[in-house]
């Protein structure tokens, strides 16, 4: 029943229930020491004795004569009465003056209330207005505020990553689209032309293949178990083991050094996450050059870096580099088949594993990615 009112009425009502029970205990009070000290009185005056009180209930009970008794009994009644009366004032008078007080000490929930129907998913940025008094509302409006801004960020990334991701997957389609409108047009084809446009179909279906399994990767990192213990070291000399042959294509060395550190978290997941940060040191590094891998241990913390002699990356995309769908180079990155989720990924990954990662210049030439654990 108390839930379907308004808070306003219920603190109301709340009030009311309090006075009652304070009035009636003070009116028990007050007749049961108003009626022994009338008594008294009537004693003194009764027996004239003015200079001996009586100060036991039952003496004075007993010393009482009828009459007296009943001499008092009109008095006692009207003492009762006027009792109940003002408790009754009392309350209801408090009552009313609670109630408008409630409406003016409710008013900053009132507005704070009117202010959140007006947000909707168009204005999450916008803040709600912090009341002057520093208290609890103002601690909920503060909140509230941070929980919008927060999901606005939010809104914001899902719809870039949404426009991105779609941007992504047109692209390959189109291209295959152009490819066959041209290729339909021509009657006669020579098998030269037939083997470009398989190599080019194969090309844009990798692509496509890439893109999707990234998408459903960065889609589903949140399903998965972070307490099973993993060696770095180990993990990492398989996939150094795993792109070696392609590191010596490019005629760079790849090398691994370090301790054995264990953390808690996804194997899986984190192969794949050192996997696309070292294949991305192959990609973008330089004829000849390095790559060198390193595990160090130290004060509770695993830490990982990975060096290459690579094209680097410029200070003003240090930042966004990590973001999905941003590449340094984007020319090869079309020639290595990458769509830009390759390091969102890893970065997703690592995050979730309680970790971060941070982007250094590797001198004279060259990139240096520090990953930190926190055990």
């Amino acid at each position: 029943m108390m839930n379907k009112i308004s808070l306003r009425l219920r603190i109301t009502v709340i009030t009311c229930m309090l006075l009652s029970i304070c009035c009636i205990v003070l009116a028990v009070f007050i007749n049961t020491s108003g009626r022994e000290q009338m008594n008294r009185a009537a004693v003194i005056v009764g027996t004239s004795k003015t200079t001996e009180l009586v100060l036991n209930k039952e003496i004075v009970d007993a010393t009482l004569s009828s009459a007296t008794k009943e001499l008092l009994k009109p008095t006692f009644q009207m003492f009762n009465l006027s009792t109940v009366l003002y408790s009754m004032v009392i309350v209801l008078i408090g009552g009313i003056i609670i109630y408008f007080l409630s409406a003016r000490m409710l008013k900053p929930v009132r507005i704070f209330s009117e202010n959140v129907l007006n947000i909707t998913e168009k204005n999450l940025a916008e803040k709600v207005e912090l009341p002057e008094a520093k208290d609890e509302i103002y601690q909920l409006t503060k909140s509230f505020n941070y929980m919008t801004s927060q999901l606005s960020e939010f809104f914001e990334a899902q719809k870039k990553f949404s426009a991105h991701a779609a941007h992504e997957l047109r692209t390959p389609l189109a291209v295959l689209q152009t490819k066959f409108d041209v290729f339909y047009k021509e009657k006669n084809h020579t098998e030269e032309e037939y083997t470009q446009l398989l190599n080019d179909l194969q090309k844009q279906v990798t692509r496509l293949s890439s893109l999707s399994t990234n998408l459903l990767e960065f889609s589903e990192l949140d399903k998965v178990n972070l307490d099973n213990p993993v060696e770095i070291y180990s993990m990492l000399d398989e996939i150094v083991c795993d792109l070696l042959s392609i590191a010596e294509k490019k005629g760079i060395t790849l090398s691994l050094s370090g301790d054995e550190s264990i953390i808690n978290g996804d194997d899986p997941l984190l192969y794949r996450a050192f996997y696309n940060l070292i294949d991305n040191a192959i990609k973008y590094n330089v004829t000849s050059g390095t790559v060198r891998v390193k595990v160090v241990k130290r004060d509770g913390q695993s830490i990982v870096t990975i060096f290459d002699t690579g094209i680097g990356i410029p200070d003003e995309m240090k930042q966004n580099v990590i973001n999905p769908f941003v590449r340094v180079d984007k020319s090869r990155s079309r020639e290595f088949g990458g769509v830009g989720l390759g390091l969102a990924i890893a970065v997703g990954i690592i995050k979730k594993h309680n970790g971060t990662l941070s982007i250094t210049d590797n001198k004279p030439k060259g990139t240096i990615i520090k990953v930190t654990f926190n055990n």
